[in-house]
């Protein structure tokens, strides 16, 4: 039965991207100087477990590229050459061509053929020398009928047997295998097909100290997965322990067998894994007995009867799949004149064997994570939103009636309450992903770019398993890479020039997230030079903005280089000087109800730091009432609300409306006047004043009154409706009725506006 391989590419493509991401983590942290072995092995098992899998789907340009990287990276990690710098380089850049092949296959975009034959030659070039010895060995060894023989090594001996896959360059993929294996242990004698023959099996003897389970990882890249056997090379054993692995065993002397008859164009029977069957003096009398039925293939049992213990049930066999289960159990029909050969599968249960326990093993690992399509997430978080809603109407509702004569009701809903809730939770965290999917990039970034420049750096990575919606994960990607690369352009100095600062040469970047108020929060320090308050204001100055003035504060000017096209730098490079970067990060932290602020300090460093809600789906907010209208403020901006008197109220410097709170004097939004709502309370000392604080700035919020804390579902209003200063989006309160949810940092920044400078 032919199998459709392109049901499984979409798994290939993402375990293929892991292994490419794995690989060049691996590769920036290595040693050049004293490269670890492990690391080197590491990055040979990625590049070898990529073609392997190309090669089986029939990628044969992904399985070209990696065939080359591993002839490189197998030198390396025998130490046959030295790591340089230059193959680190070039290793980085088979990455990038190996991603862009992928995104071609999976109709991203258009291969480079160009580029895969340059890397191709840059590698070859790099590896310069003779083909591993182990293939050069086996092939001077090899004779006519192609078996090799090598002096036999300490430790066990295996007889493997295969039949290669379908795809791919045969012989390319045996001499790799060769070598591959040539590694493991001493290759005592080895049958290898001729080029076109390869549905013909395989036989290679091997004595080695690897364990059964690593030459199985290896085969299991090339071979079919119906065909391949591991078998136990040992001393000369009893009659009974030939059968028990007699899978390839001598024939016994025609005397002395029963043989099963075969098909004429399968003279070895299923392949020959089933070898001739031995007389009934040599079969042991009961399954018990026999350790062959370790391996539970089928052996005759005398007489003609099956075992009394309870065997397997048979395995059906559909016309399809002659083979049953894709060809794993080859049953093999007696023939008419043998009628006391009956056939046995061994219950699992009675297998002696570890090799069971060993394939469930994966069978486990794959029950315990589960690919999702991330559209069925978000459906998921959907309904759960309205949930969340509906759960709410219902509580609305149900505050009418006598909580004594309908307890039973208030309580269910009270439960329906918690269990809304801890399910929100649980599928909220289902799409919370850790920050290090965004960090591990930025090593590459740091190397690629300071080479270029010219400069030293290192990279610091903290809170990398702070987790975060994964709708933010992708959005923040690009916002950062322009913070990293702006404090590696702008921020770090010159190796000569720190050195005449009295700094160390190699200077450093910070990458850090954590959590905090229900926000996450990541910075981007670095301890360069800090931001030059002087070039910044000039620039502005050139550029007219009409803001900028000497007596600006220094957060203030720090702010001006979010202008769009504001740049300080005096010539642009392929880096930065364009002015299209910082004004891009603030605009898409923004949309993502997020804010940037700087620290910096001349010759000390420069601090970017990004707050962003935890997720873009549901939010903690308090609802506030200003006349007939209901409001959200998002939890995360209130530090208190209070009742102000008369002699709180100030006016100075011609601002008619401030508020003092404990020697604070703290500018007014009066939210009826902002969004003209009629019939609103308009005495300030009988309304609520709510003290919110974003982008480091207090303002007091004037509102009616407060009306109670809720979770609320985030709908978008600019999608449904049209973008409305200081609205960040909407919601569905208990009662059916849409509540606008407040664009805090807008409101806070219109009350700042207009206080005058001085004050």
């Amino acid at each position: 039965m032919a199998i459709d391989m392109s049901q499984f590419y979409q798994v290939f493509f993402e375990e293929a991207a892991e292994h490419l991401e794995n690989m060049e983590s691996l590769l920036l942290a290595l040693d050049v100087d004293a490269p670890d072995e492990e690391q080197l092995n590491a990055i040979f098992r990625a590049a070898h477990s990529i073609k392997g899998s190309a090669g089986t789907f029939g990628f044969t340009d992904l399985a070209e590229v990696t065939h080359v990287l591993e002839n490189l990276l197998d030198r390396l990690r025998k130490g046959e050459l030295a790591l340089r710098n230059d193959m680190i380089d070039a290793f980085l850049d088979a990455g990038d061509v190996l991603k862009g092949l992928l995104a071609a296959h999976r109709g991203e975009g258009r291969a480079d053929p160009a580029a895969v034959e340059g890397i191709c030659a840059r590698l070859k070039e790099l590896t310069q020398g003779d083909e591993v010895a182990g293939t050069t060995t086996l092939a001077a060894s090899a004779g006519s009928d192609g078996v090799g023989v090598a002096s036999a090594g300490a430790g066990q001996g295996y007889v493997l047997r295969f039949i290669l896959e379908e795809s791919g360059d045969v012989g390319r993929i045996g001499d790799d295998l060769l070598t591959t294996l040539g590694e493991l242990g001493a290759l005592v004698a080895v049958h290898r097909p001729a080029a076109d023959q390869r549905a013909e099996p395989w036989q290679i003897e091997i004595d080695t100290s690897h364990p059964e389970a690593e030459i199985r990882e290896i085969l299991e890249f090339v071979a079919r997965s119906d065909s391949l056997r591991i078998t136990l090379r040992s001393v000369p054993a009893t009659p009974a322990e030939e059968d028990a692995y007699g899978f390839f065993d001598q024939e016994p002397a025609a005397d002395e067998t029963n043989l099963v008859s075969t098909p004429m164009d399968d003279a070895e029977g299923a392949f020959g894994f089933f070898d001739p069957l031995p007389s009934d003096a040599e079969t042991p009398a009961a399954a018990g007995d026999d350790p062959g039925g370790a391996f539970g293939f089928f052996l005759p049992v005398p007489g003609g009867d099956f075992a009394e213990a309870d065997p397997a049930p048979a395995v059906e066999v559909s016309a399809d799949d002659p083979s049953g289960a894709f060809g794993f159990f080859t049953p093999v029909a007696p023939p008419p004149a043998a009628p006391s050969a009956a056939v046995l599968s061994m219950p699992t249960e009675e297998r002696g064997n570890k090799r069971p326990a060993a394939a469930a093993k994966p069978a486990a690992a794959a029950e315990a994570t589960i690919r999702v399509g991330v559209e069925k997430v978000d459906q998921l978080i959907n309904l759960i939103g309205e949930l969340v809603i509906t759960q709410a109407m219902l509580a609305q509702s149900a505050s009418s009636l006598d909580p004594v004569e309908f307890e039973r009701l208030h309580n269910g809903l009270a439960q329906l309450e918690r269990n809304t809730r801890d399910m929100q939770e649980s599928v909220m965290s289902i799409r919370m992903m850790p920050i290090s999917v965004v960090f591990s990039r930025f090593p590459r970034v740091a190397r690629d770019i300071s080479s270029k420049l010219g400069k030293r750096v290192e990279l610091k990575m903290i809170g990398e398993h702070t987790e975060l919606d994964r709708s933010l994960i992708e959005r923040i990607t690009d916002p950062l890479t322009h913070l990293v690369r702006n404090s590696l352009d702008h921020g770090i100095e010159m190796p000569e020039d720190r050195a005449a600062k009295g700094k160390q040469p190699v200077g450093t970047i910070t990458l850090k997230a954590y959590h905090q108020s229900g926000n996450i929060v990541i910075e981007v320090s670095d301890d360069g030079a800090g931001l030059n308050r002087q070039k910044i204001l000039s620039k502005a100055k050139e550029r007219g903005i009409a803001a900028a003035h000497d007596g600006m504060s220094d957060h203030e000017v720090w702010q001006l280089i979010f202008e769009p096209g504001f740049s300080t730098a005096d010539q642009i490079t392929e880096v930065s000087g364009r002015g299209v970067g910082m004004d891009v990060v603030k605009r898409n932290i923004t949309s993502m109800g997020g804010r940037v602020e700087i620290d910096s300090m001349a010759g000390v460093g420069t601090r970017m730091t990004v707050r962003l809600p935890l997720t873009l789906a549901i939010l903690d907010g308090m609802s506030v009432a200003v006349g007939r209208e209901t409001y959200i403020i998002p939890l995360g901006y209130v530090i208190e609300s209070l009742q102000a008197s008369r002699s709180m109220i100030k006016s100075v410097s011609g601002v008619e409306r401030l508020i003092q709170v404990r020697d604070e004097y703290l500018p007014v939004v009066a939210l009826y006047e902002v969004f003209g709502v009629a019939s609103a309370q308009t005495r300030l000392e009988e309304g609520i004043m709510i003290v919110l604080e974003a982008d480091g700035i207090k303002a007091a919020m004037f509102v009616d009154a407060l009306v109670g804390q809720h979770q609320v579902v985030i709908k978008s209003l600019e999608a449904n409706y049209r973008k409305i200063p200081g609205i960040s989006g909407a919601t569905i309160m208990g009662d059916g009725h849409v509540a606008l949810i407040l664009d805090v940092a807008a409101l806070v920044a219109m009350a700042r506006s207009a206080v005058p400078a001085a004050a």
